[in-house]
């Protein structure tokens, strides 16, 4: 575990119930009693498994010795009745508790990117998205009052940019006259309305419908809740959050409330420097020289933020390994995400030099579409000297062109080349390292250090040296907080760790919004449990409704008459085929004409029982027509067989009764009789209407025949001599 210190027990406390300060006498009892009840049952039935039996079982008399051995080799003797009670009682008791081990989850909660971590099959692996991505956009979208999370809602920017939120988690616990609500609202990136005139900040979508900033972080933990069971096969309904370093106390205790709205736990918030601390001290090869110290430098170039933090890596006087985090610093001005503003800029000023009268910045659409391709054109200029633009119908139908190099972009981030340093020189300075000393590692993570130019003002800053990473930063932060996750939770055992983070989190002194009451709360939950509810109905609908139309579609296909070598040819008339596609096409038309907030699963389902009886006799027709000949086949040489059998059988095998032969002969006419018969009615009816006898029923007289041939051959012999009851 990451064994508490105080340090650590007050910075958990303070992260997750800014109320407390340090974490309760209550809660270590707790943990205690909890982790000691499996070892008490274990050995209480461990003693039941080795108690010997009941004197009275093995008595000294040779008599109960004799029964008692008769016992022993019949059944399970007493002790092992003891043994397989225990076990699977302990199976009952442990086993529970194995499985809500596996309910691990934490979460790195990025402005532009979201990425979650769960513990599968014993190891800490990466929640994959519908679309197998590692990794989300961290963004919510409203598409005809549906919700929509992740790449689906960040796709939503082209078509109804005001209804997709981002970077809400800035807005927890901050009024709208706060810095951080000033940043977000006046982002052009930002296309959603802000309510600025209550004490909160609100956000809202397109429709004019309005959510605070906990309730739309509460539905994008429900969506990842929802995503990391689905990777898991299990119900994870707790978490932890990373967040930056300058989060206030306040926020954090809106983010569990968030969760409270949604029914996700949120067990702790961890600055991400923590957890992607941790999870480099669970890879890196640890000295067993007490006296030996590793200092590392994280750097982060985030969407939003530029953040540096100086750790240290080490052995305590009890050789425990230790992770101190002697400082972090964050900017929230400078971030990767101001590359991609400029380069929109960039690419808006040039379409208006081509085009006058149109200026993009004021077309929501249009300038999504310009954001969505800065970071393409970010990404590849990070590799490339010049990059070629191709937008098209921008807007009025326009297509756009241009042709953007390095050099320009770096031209227009000379500002933030200076101040990206500033952080991480402040980082090194709080840090106060031993003189003499500087760190040993500087190791980047985040998106916006992989530009050149941001790399190299990085690595100008005196004592950081070359960036390198030994460990997958772009996952290591989430890997980290599942790894958190696992040790507060105290379900499953980690390993040991200690931490210990100095860095206080800060409290909002000014333009501060209050936490929410209980019932707000409880208001924000009845409106997500709402939208639950519609949203599974919208499902089963959706569902439904794809099932009927495969149906209609594969129903229309069985009954086409197309040569006269096909099933349906031999089985169905011209008129009944017309008939019965009228009828199909009929109920394709409804479906496509009905009005989607019309439709019912109940419409769905009665439209198609009356259609179903139909088609369904047809496909009967069709599967008979193809079994018929060869069970009819099998049963004539089965009867030629059974005769065979009971006229050879008389002289071959005496020994059968003459009676049991007469039954086989009888079962073999009667089966050949009925066959006739049952042509015979096929020929009268014809192959247009359901047929008189299934295959099935064949089968079955088949079957009986097989059967009482397979009795016969039992039959043995009686031994010369021998006793009736010998036999």
């Amino acid at each position: 575990n990451i064994i508490p210190s105080t340090s650590l027990y007050t910075h958990i406390s303070s992260i997750s119930t800014p109320t407390n300060h340090i974490i309760s006498t209550f809660n270590v009892v707790f943990l205690i009693i909890r982790h000691m009840i499996p070892a008490i049952l274990f050995f209480f039935f461990f003693f039941l498994m080795i108690r010997r039996p009941p004197r009275s079982t093995l008595s000294s008399s040779s008599a109960a010795s004799d029964v008692y051995k008769r016992q022993t080799s019949r059944s399970m003797p007493q002790p092992a009745r003891h043994t397989a009670a225990g076990c699977w009682l302990l199976a009952a008791i442990v086993l529970p508790s194995l499985a809500a081990g596996q309910s691990i989850l934490g979460i790195d909660w990025g402005t532009a990117w979201v990425k979650a971590a769960v513990l599968k099959n014993n190891e800490f692996t990466i929640v994959l998205n519908e679309a197998t991505q590692r990794k989300s956009s961290a963004a919510i979208g409203f598409d005809n009052g549906e919700r929509v999370f992740g790449d689906a809602a960040a796709s939503l920017r082209g078509r109804v940019p005001d209804s997709v939120f981002s970077g809400f988690h800035h807005l927890l616990a901050v009024s709208p006259s706060h810095p951080a609500a000033q940043r977000l609202d006046g982002n052009p990136s930002v296309q959603f309305k802000m309510d600025t005139a209550g004490v909160r900040c609100g956000l809202v979508n397109g429709d004019g419908d309005k959510f605070g900033p906990e309730e739309v972080m509460g539905m994008s933990l429900y969506f990842m809740s929802r995503m990391a069971s689905a990777n898991t096969k299990r119900n994870i309904s707790s978490c932890v959050i990373t967040v930056p370093v300058h989060m206030t106390a306040q926020a954090r205790a809106g983010m569990v409330q968030a969760g409270e709205i949604v029914g996700v736990k949120v067990e702790g918030v961890v600055n991400d420097y923590a957890a992607l601390a941790v999870q480099y001290a669970k890879e890196r090869k640890w000295s067993t020289n007490p006296g030996e110290v590793e200092r590392v430098l994280l750097v982060d170039v985030g969407a939003a933020f530029t953040r540096a933090s100086v750790v240290e890596y080490s052995l305590s006087a009890g050789k425990k390994q230790t992770i101190t985090i002697k400082s972090a610093v964050s900017d929230q001005e400078v971030g990767g995400g101001m590359v991609d503003l400029r380069l929109a800029e960039l690419l808006a000023e040039r379409f208006q030099q081509l085009h006058k009268t149109l200026d993009i910045r004021n077309n929501p659409r249009a300038f999504a579409k310009v954001l969505r391709e800065a970071e393409k054109i970010k990404r590849r200029l990070s590799a490339n000297d010049e990059t070629s633009v191709s937008i098209g119908s921008l807007i009025n139908d326009l297509d756009f062109q241009t042709k953007v190099t390095r050099q320009e972009l770096e031209r227009l981030l000379t500002d933030l080349k200076d101040r990206v340093g500033v952080p991480i020189q402040q980082a090194l300075a709080q840090a106060q390292l031993p003189a003499g000393t500087t760190v040993d590692l500087a190791m980047p993570f985040g998106a916006g250090w992989r530009f050149p130019m941001i790399k190299e003002a990085i690595e100008a800053v005196p004592g950081v040296g070359n960036l390198k990473n030994f460990i997958n930063t772009d996952e290591a932060v989430a890997l980290g907080a599942a790894f958190i996750h696992a040790n507060v939770s105290g379900q499953v055992r980690v390993r040991e760790l200690l931490l210990r983070d100095l860095v206080p989190v800060p409290s909002c002194q000014k333009d501060c919004a209050p936490p929410l009451t209980p019932h707000q709360i409880q208001q924000a939950r009845s409106r997500h449990q709402q939208m639950c509810k519609a949203e599974q109905e919208r499902e089963e609908l959706e569902f439904a409704k794809s099932e009927f139309e495969a149906w209609l579609y594969a129903s229309k296909e069985l009954i086409m008459r197309e040569d006269d070598e096909s099933p349906a040819y031999q089985v169905i008339s011209p008129e009944q085929a017309e008939t019965l596609t009228a009828s199909l096409d009929q109920a394709e038309e409804w479906l496509y004409d009905t009005p989607w907030d019309e439709l019912t699963v109940q419409q769905l389902v009665v439209k198609k029982s009356q259609l179903f009886p139909a088609v369904a006799a047809i496909q009967t027709r069709i599967d008979e027509y193809d079994a018929r000949p060869g069970v009819i086949q099998a049963l004539r040489n089965g009867i030629a067989n059974a005769l065979s059998k009971a006229h050879d059988w008389k002289e071959t095998r005496p020994h059968i009764p003459q009676t049991k032969l007469e039954q086989l002969s009888e079962l073999s006419t009667a089966a050949q009789e009925w066959l006739t018969s049952s042509q015979q009615a096929l020929e009268k009816v014809g192959l247009f209407a359901d047929p008189p006898f299934k295959s099935e029923q064949v089968k079955q007289k088949l079957s009986e025949i097989k059967d009482l041939i397979d009795t016969l051959r039992l039959i043995k012999p009686q031994r010369n001599g021998a006793n009736k009851d010998d036999i």
